[in-house]
């Protein structure tokens, strides 16, 4: 026979892993860009150390590493914006060829299938 206290404990821990999941849940806007914080302090510690090693103050240190993340934030958003410039520059093309591949696909599928193209243009609306 089990006992009472094993079974409320059971309960307990159950009771403890539900509260701790709902408070995640609700507390992802909060954690996940804490955990990412956490993330670049991580990686910019060792630096910050080796800086401090080499004669510079912390707060020089920290101004550093911060400016050259900040430099890579920037250059990151700038080569995605550069490729989307460029994606958008390559979309009339692109679309042309597109509707040029959809077409054969649908000649395809008609020549094989004997699906009409009224029939795949109600598939694909459903």
């Amino acid at each position: 026979m089990i006992d009472r206290s094993q079974n409320s404990l059971k309960l307990k821990y159950a009771q403890d892993a539900l509260v701790i999941l709902l408070i995640l849940y609700f507390g992802r806007g909060l954690f996940v860009p804490l955990s990412f914080a956490l993330l670049i302090s991580f990686i910019l510690y060792p630096v910050c150390c080796w800086l401090e090693k080499k004669g510079l103050s912390r707060v020089a240190a920290i101004a550093i590493n911060l400016t050259l993340l900040m430099l890579l934030s920037l250059a990151l958003v700038y080569l995605l914006f550069t490729q989307l410039v460029s994606f958008m520059a390559e979309w009339p093309r692109l679309q042309s060829q597109l509707i040029d591949s959809f077409s054969a696909l649908s000649a395809y599928v008609t020549g094989q299938f004997g699906v009409s193209q009224i029939e795949q243009k109600q598939w694909f609306n459903d």
